[in-house]
This record gives structure tokens, sequence and C-alpha cells, in this order.
């Protein structure tokens, strides 16, 4: 139901005890709720070892750079939609049902959604003006458009979505609700005038007459 994430693209493994594992795991939890609040540019290393109740030089000993918590930080973000989507999507076997679910749960709504839809706006704006983002980016954004291509090409095949191109409505799809995130973002509109446009847009777009 939903296209599994590449390993790269997952929290990074690491061969440590538990003690180990929970203190860095710690780290990006924290780390991601300050760079979620406050930017990536305004959090310090001081910062996320405040946070996580450790010293400056514990949380180098775990990560070298802040930018390499950071990049753990999105990969946290890449499983936390992972297990939504895995949770929820197989509940709905109708493609519509299916598709319209898989953008609620994009939605940046409340306080862990809102957070989410920082970090990956952080990421966009990164990868923009650093092309050594764009391949981190890139993969991780993948996983999110061939899930929604899927369900696209599921309900094409059981004829409840139009025949336009695969490819071309997955594209029109991410688009829509990237920029809608970023409007919710900037406070131009809530989370569930974000939704509304969105089941227009998939109704009007996608979605067969008779569906």
């Amino acid at each position: 139901m939903s296209a599994v994430p590449a390993a790269t693209i997952l929290p990074t493994r690491h061969f440590e005890d538990r003690g180990h594992a929970l203190k860095r795991r710690n780290i990006v939890e924290k780390a991601w709720w300050l760079f979620a609040a406050r930017g990536y540019a305004s959090v310090r290393i001081a910062d996320i070892a405040a946070a996580s109740g450790m010293t400056d030089s514990t949380v180098h000993y775990y990560f070298r750079t802040k930018r390499e918590i950071f990049a753990e930080a999105l990969r946290y973000s890449v499983k936390l939609a992972f297990d939504r989507q895995i949770a929820e999507l197989h509940l709905f076997p109708d493609p519509v049902d299916r598709l319209k679910r898989l953008a609620f749960l994009q939605l940046p709504a409340g306080e862990r959604g809102h957070a989410e839809m920082s970090i990956w706006l952080q990421t966009w704006a990164e990868a923009a003006v650093d092309p050594a983002w764009q391949e981190g980016h890139e993969q991780s954004y993948r996983r999110w458009s061939q899930t929604v291509h899927d369900i696209i090409v599921d309900g094409q095949n059981r004829g409840c979505f139009t025949l336009v191109d695969a490819d071309d409505l997955t594209m029109q799809l991410t688009a829509v609700i990237d920029g809608l995130n970023i409007k919710v973002l900037t406070g131009m509109l809530t989370p569930d005038q974000m939704y509304a446009q969105i089941e227009k847009f998939i109704d009007r777009t996608i979605v067969t007459p008779n569906s």
C-alpha cells in the first residue's frame, strides 16, 4: 500500500548496544523538535545537548556535525510518515478513499504534523541552494511520490481514476500538496482548508465521473 523506503533514507543503523542506541535516538528526536521549531540555522549543538540532557562532547561522539544530525532528522521524518501509512492505508481498499487518506496523513496538522512538514520545508530550501542536499532530498521524496503513483495506478486498473498518464497525475497531485503545505506553514491556510482543496482536486482531476 505504501512504497517501502530504501535503507538509505531510513534512520541509520549502527552496530551498538541498546544504551548507545537510545542516546543516539534521543539526540535525533530532541534535535528534530528544535530544528522544526527554530530552523536549522538557529539551532546550536549546545542547544541539542541541553535538550538531550547531554554534554556537547557526548553529542559529538554520536554525530560529527549539526548537518549530520539534520540529515538523520529528515530520515526520522521519513520513518514517521511511512509508519503512519503502513498503519492506515491498508484499511482503505477503495483507491479513491486510499488516495484521500494518504493526502490526509500528509497534512501539517497538530504539533507533530507541523513539525514534520517544517523539516521538509527546510530541506527543500537547503536543496534549492546547495547541490549537496539534493540527493538526500530526492531519495526521500521519491518514496512518497511512488506511494501516490502506486495508488493512482491501482485506481486506473480498477476504473476509478482517469486514464491520464499516471506520472503526470502524480506530479500534479504532489505539487498541489506541496504548495498547500507551504501555505499552511506560513499561515495562509488551515489544515482543514488545505484538505478541502486536495479533495476537490482529486475529485475534479483524477477520479472518473461515475466512481
